[in-house]
């Protein structure tokens, strides 16, 4: 009985969000691994489509994952048939757990890290229980007049700004390292300091251009706010522009390495390599002996 109103009361914050509304939910499902429990998923199926058709939500894709097993083929085929009338949005993922984050995470940009379970099944709380205080902060603020700034997730206009990497492959976040690719040049040939904030700002302009925001993780309250100062932004995007430069310039280095190595090896020969193979090993097999 609590998970049906769960799944209505997830959908029902989903329905506040215009951008979801627009753009569609994609639904993320990942069933029971162990094999007592797939029966009982397949009731979970059933209750499920009766959720997605009674909520307000419009839903744009359905990821199944499920474990690259044959007595796994039949959990697929009850998902698949149970949910006929969202067909065409349905993706089914039959391999391993890493190997499916990797294609959620870099091909349909879906942010893997903030899933509540990892792929073995463990429960991760930390999350759900910033997700659960942020939730409570905003209706406590609805009963008053105070305005309320958090942001529980950082939409597809939202340049993400948060340590560890975790918002590498968030979307707005790509298309801004893209536009820093571009000024790249631009910045290396700068030499005076106002060229080089020329460069910055140039990027800020592009970025409000194109209708994005930037937002930054709060750790202290687990939840991101919006970042609306001037100096703060352009601070943030000349180190961004700093790092992507460094980021470039170590790949080149690395491409001139192996390039470098690769054309060692052909210059050099098999049969060169082979033959100080053979010296090395004539001297070992003499030194031994001899301290025999």
């Amino acid at each position: 009985a609590c998970r049906p109103r769960l799944c209505m009361y997830y959908a029902t914050v989903v329905a506040e969000d215009i951008m979801t509304q627009r753009d569609g939910l994609v639904f993320v499902m990942r069933p029971a691994l162990e094999l007592n429990v797939m029966m009982a998923e397949r009731e979970s199926v059933k209750m499920g489509k009766r959720l997605v058709a009674a909520s307000p939500t419009r839903y744009s894709g359905f990821h199944i994952c499920l474990p690259d097993e044959p007595v796994y083929q039949f959990l697929k085929q009850v998902c698949v048939s149970t949910l006929g009338a969202f067909r065409k949005f349905i993706r089914v993922h039959t391999m391993s757990p890493t190997e499916t984050e990797y294609i959620l995470r870099n091909e349909y940009g879906i942010p893997t890290h903030e899933f509540p379970s990892t792929g073995t099944g463990r429960i991760k709380t930390k999350n759900l229980n910033n997700w659960i205080k942020f939730r409570i902060k905003l209706d406590e603020k609805r009963k008053t007049s105070l305005p309320f700034h958090g942001i529980d997730c950082p939409d597809l206009n939202s340049i993400a700004i948060r340590n560890g990497g975790l918002m590498f492959h968030h979307p707005p976040n790509k298309a801004f390292r893209s536009y820093l690719r571009d000024r790249e040049e631009k910045r290396e040939q700068a030499r005076k300091n106002t060229e080089k904030q020329r460069v910055v700002i140039e990027i800020v302009k592009e970025v409000q251009a194109k209708g994005f925001r930037y937002v930054k993780w709060d750790g202290t309250e687990g939840y991101y706010v919006p970042v609306t100062d001037p100096d703060e932004i352009r601070t943030f995007v000349a180190t961004s522009l700093r790092d992507q430069m460094k980021r470039s310039k170590a790949q080149k280095n690395l491409m001139v390495q192996k390039s470098a190595n690769r054309e060692d090896y052909f210059l050099s020969g098999p049969s060169e390599k082979k033959l100080k193979r053979g010296d090395s090993s004539d001297k070992s097999g003499s030194s031994g002996t001899a301290g025999m």
